[in-house]
């Protein structure tokens, strides 16, 4: 058993190993070799930076770190329950915060009854939608231990006026801010490619659609290109304290998946071909 799998194994019990394994395989994704591919979290779970697509995967107990379905929390483009595990991708976004927008996400989290406890400005970032009072984009959450949750619905008219008290949105409701109940940043930016990766898997428990799967990382790469999807973990102050091993770990494992794409290619290459008749 790699490391990897010997990891998993203490975190989330041998019977998941497997699944968590084919799932990621379905994503395209190979498996880390060893920890140092790898990011720990204090969950006893893992984060796989993906430097080429500007994505996350991160594994955690489902039972420590529910999601809550919040504006200013990042919310997944895939996310699946294996055992006490889950699994969830997330965009790349800008981070660290300003800290003057860790203030404003506390006191807009505890209108809604979320606990921003752990807030560093590390766990925060940018939705790389901007306006007048919110130069760098609009700021949110992107630890998911960083906050504790008494209710997952959101309190739509306090957040919404602190939306058009901070300039972002005017009333009445435009399209460009939808939530589940009419507006949300996140939905604008990255909803496009959680609509691709819906419409490669709509059946989990079914092996994806795997040309539309590899369309929605080719969209995925374009949105890093064009600066949509960011890669904070790349930046220089993560290349020289390389925090939690973040930064190396992102280079090596882009090394694996390189790889492992290289050796789809050979194998495609050298399978036999017939001619139809």
């Amino acid at each position: 058993m790699s490391d990897f799998k010997d990891r998993l194994d203490r975190a989330f019990g041998k019977k998941n190993v497997a699944p968590i394994a084919r799932y990621l395989q379905h994503l395209g994704l190979p498996l880390p070799r060893n920890k140092s591919e790898i990011t720990c979290t204090t969950d006893q779970g893992f984060i796989l930076f993906l430097n080429d697509a500007g994505c996350t995967v991160r594994l955690t107990r489902d039972s420590e770190n529910k999601h809550a379905n919040h504006p200013y929390i990042l919310q997944p483009l895939l996310s699946d329950q294996i055992g006490t595990a889950r699994i969830d991708l997330f965009p790349g976004v800008t981070s660290p915060g300003r800290y003057c927008d860790v203030s404003y996400l506390i006191k807009a989290l505890s209108m809604d009854g979320i606990e921003f406890r752990d807030n560093q400005n590390a766990n925060m970032g940018y939705v790389p939608l901007k306006s007048t009072c919110f130069p760098r984009g609009v700021p949110i959450v992107i630890d998911m231990g960083a906050y504790k949750s008494s209710t997952i619905m959101p309190n739509v008219s306090l957040v919404r006026k602190l939306l058009i008290r901070a300039g972002v949105m005017s009333a009445p409701l435009t399209t460009d801010f939808r939530h589940v109940a009419g507006f949300d940043a996140q939905e604008k930016t990255f909803g496009p490619l959680k609509d691709a990766f819906e419409k490669a898997w709509p059946h989990r428990n079914r092996a994806p659609d795997q040309e539309a799967m590899d369309s929605a990382w080719t969209l995925a790469r374009q949105m890093r290109k064009d600066g949509t999807l960011q890669l904070s973990w790349l930046d220089a102050d993560n290349a020289e304290h390389n925090f939690k091993n973040i930064y190396e770990g992102s280079l090596l494992y882009a090394k694996r998946i390189e790889a492992h794409q290289q050796s789809k290619s050979q194998a495609l290459q050298s399978a036999p071909q017939f001619d139809c008749v």
